[in-house]
């Protein structure tokens, strides 16, 4: 069976590495798809070729959907958009193969379509993402955080449904609005694809450390930090409000005697979403400069998760480290800028503790950040949730072949 993985933004947000990694992991799981061939369409295809090479994944540019950003307001036109595309694909060299993904997109017995959040009017993306349900194969959107959407957009999605075999939701807020839109595809609740991402054993990842981070972690108090520049730009009291009391909570933590490990889990081409630069401006704040670390340069969502691993906690202003976090059973905080971390983080602490261990933010302190992981500490690991999260998201993939064999699809 060939399928393509589709509404891949790019692996410099090594969330969307986790997405793929995840995905990859849940299908060779599901010992009753056959996997032949996997297609990787992507929006930032150079680097996403180095990082999937040798890997066995055909990869293609979807440059032209990224520049087109909002789409016309109307599915007639846009279809006939996507068939013009089609047409032109055709019509490219071979030298500009990895352009054709549309028309490789439709070779696929099964498109699954990642992203995490990208279907959602916030970012004025959401047609883009929804341009593969249209050109003619089976869509899965899997494990997806959904909405909120404007009303054009939920009627673009209500329309785009019929060409659906599912949609999972990894958390219940999605899940639960889902359910009252009454789509033309079966909807259930699953979890992020990322509970499955591999990790590097303790040793390798000593190892890595030593290599990649001259760093010698053995035996350390560690806590890991995950500065999104997104939370410097929704904070009520402004950048500079934030990156101190980010520091300021650093300093708190130097103070019990853990080292911090800054993680910058988005690193992009678009300055304004580099956290490489919040992580940087948040030591550059701190009292003790030699006492922290800073995972840089070209690491992976797999690296990322492994480090993530030999902490003691995790405070994330990402999704995904926190992912990495939690599905370790690692005490954990999540920093919210989306209602994604508030279902997720309800899902797997509960009712009652999940809210207090996500912070907003836009109003965040460092007394609010010291209470949640004094709070996240004392409840320790949770082994029994990560069992449970980890079914959860393979889930997806026995509902995939499920539909799959009721369709008479492989």
């Amino acid at each position: 069976m060939h399928i393509a993985i589709t509404n891949q933004t790019g692996s410099r947000n090594r969330g969307c590495d986790a997405l793929v990694e995840g995905v990859i992991t849940g299908l060779q799981n599901q010992g009753n798809i056959k996997l032949d061939q996997i297609s990787l369409h992507t929006s930032d295809y150079p680097f996403d070729k180095w990082r999937y090479d040798g890997r066995g994944m055909d990869c293609y540019w979807a440059y032209p959907l990224r520049e087109m950003y909002r789409h016309t307001p109307w599915l007639w036109s846009n279809k006939l958009l996507y068939r013009a595309l089609i047409a032109a694909e055709g019509a490219l060299p071979q030298k500009y193969a990895h352009f054709r993904t549309f028309s490789n997109a439709r070779k696929a017995d099964v498109m699954i379509a990642v992203g995490g959040d990208v279907f959602t009017s916030d970012y004025g993306t959401f047609k883009r993402h929804t341009s593969y349900m249209h050109i003619g194969k089976p869509v899965f959107v899997c494990a997806q955080s959904m909405g909120p959407l404007s009303s054009a957009d939920t009627e673009y999605l209500k329309k785009s449904s019929k060409n659906l075999l599912g949609i999972t939701a990894r958390e219940s807020i999605t899940y639960e609005w889902l359910k009252l839109l009454n789509l033309d595809c079966p909807v259930n609740q699953t979890a992020d694809v990322a509970f499955l991402m591999k990790a590097l054993s303790k040793e390798e990842t000593y190892d890595y450390a030593q290599k990649y981070m001259n760093a010698d972690l053995r035996g350390k108090k560690l806590a890991g930090l995950s500065v999104s520049e997104l939370v410097t730009k929704y904070h009520k009291q402004g950048r500079e409000y934030a990156l101190n009391e980010m520091a300021s909570f650093v300093d708190a933590l130097n103070d019990q005697g853990y080292t911090v490990v800054m993680i910058p889990h988005v690193v992009e081409r678009k300055f304004s979403n580099d956290d490489q630069r919040a992580c940087l401006d948040v030591l550059r704040r701190v009292k003790s400069k030699d006492a922290n670390l800073n995972l840089l340069g070209w690491f992976n969502g797999v690296e990322a998760k492994s480090v993530i691993g030999l902490c003691d906690v995790l405070i994330g202003a990402r999704t995904h480290p926190t992912i990495a976090s939690l599905s370790q059973g690692i005490p954990t905080v999540a920093i919210a800028y989306s209602r994604k971390a508030h279902g997720i983080m309800a899902d797997y602490y509960g009712a009652e503790n999940g809210p207090k261990l996500t912070l907003g933010a836009d109003n965040f302190t460092t007394d609010s950040l010291i209470k949640a992981t004094e709070l996240s500490l004392s409840l320790g690991k949770q082994d029994e949730t990560v069992k449970l999260m980890k079914e959860r998201a393979q889930n997806n993939f026995a509902i995939l072949a499920d539909r799959l064999k009721d369709k008479g699809i492989g």
